[in-house]
């Protein structure tokens, strides 16, 4: 994953990179109609540095892991989908620090499905994460708003 992460320096707006490359491992337990879904996912941070009011062309490592805990409910109408969960963030190379705490992301989202192909997706996220530079954690509620669609490549067969 890329990201363009925003930070403000000195009242200056910046954009600093982030490449995220990660892998998980994932769990899925269906008991009566509700699914419940963990995941652990281990990323690999690479995060644009950035010096006084500049962004620099080095980039510093970090390792976070993520675990998930997600349940899922039945279709309402067979066309709405809710799920509800939490997942929190641990930074791998802070064990033994203050630093260690990332952040916790409480979540619950809807997903309007049309067809198996597409979906809208609107979610809330009541995120608190902890800024390092100055050790304040932020409370931050958001919404997003998202179209899903999967392409299916599939060759016929002939004969």
């Amino acid at each position: 994953a890329w990201f363009d992460n925003v930070r403000y320096v000195s009242d200056k707006l910046l954009f600093p990179n982030e490449w995220r490359p990660w892998v998980e491992a994932g769990y899925q337990v269906k008991a009566k109609k509700i699914a419940r879904v963990q995941r652990l996912r281990f990323e690999e941070r690479f995060i644009q540095k950035v010096q006084a009011d500049k962004l620099l062309k080095e980039y510093e490592t970090r390792e976070r892991l993520r675990y998930r805990l997600q349940f899922t409910f039945p279709k309402i109408k067979n066309w709405l989908e809710l799920h509800i969960g939490d997942e929190i963030m641990v930074n791998a190379n802070h064990l033994h620090d203050s630093l260690f705490y990332d952040q916790n992301r409480i979540f619950l989202i809807a997903n309007a499905k049309f067809s198996d192909a597409y979906y809208f997706q609107f979610q809330y996220i009541k995120n608190f994460q902890l800024l390092a530079r100055n050790y304040t954690l932020e409370n931050q509620d958001i919404f997003r708003f998202s179209f899903h669609q999967q392409l299916k490549w599939r060759r016929k067969k002939n004969g």
